[in-house]
């Protein structure tokens, strides 16, 4: 009875989305960080998603870090999702020198 073999845990890229960037990304987005930081964990993310999307192309399973592997929907949305954060965080601020109500007159 119960000789039968255990399922084995995978414990991958998927484990650092769903448990190590959600807490990060609610503290820059929610609290109270500097635009440095929410900079430096957008920067992050979006290395981390291009870096996984680029991997898939290699091995599917991420050479054995997950147990299904990636979709050509899942390589797609990594990428796009990754470059895109890059662009945000490295696109400079822009710096606005003061602001209008809508519909105001400037005499």
């Amino acid at each position: 009875m119960g000789h039968g073999r255990q399922p084995r845990r995978h414990i991958g890229s998927r484990a650092i989305e769903s448990r190590c960037l959600p807490p990060e990304l609610l503290y820059v987005g929610f609290g109270r960080a500097s635009a440095s930081a929410v900079r430096a964990v957008v920067i992050v993310v979006g290395v981390l998603y291009v870096l996984m999307g680029l991997l898939a192309f290699a091995d599917p399973t991420l050479f054995g870090l997950l147990p299904t592997g990636f979709t050509g929907f899942d390589i797609g949305f990594h990428l796009i999702v990754g470059l895109g954060a890059l662009a945000l965080a490295l696109v400079p601020a822009s710096r606005t020198t003061g602001t209008t109500a809508v519909g105001s007159d400037r005499r």
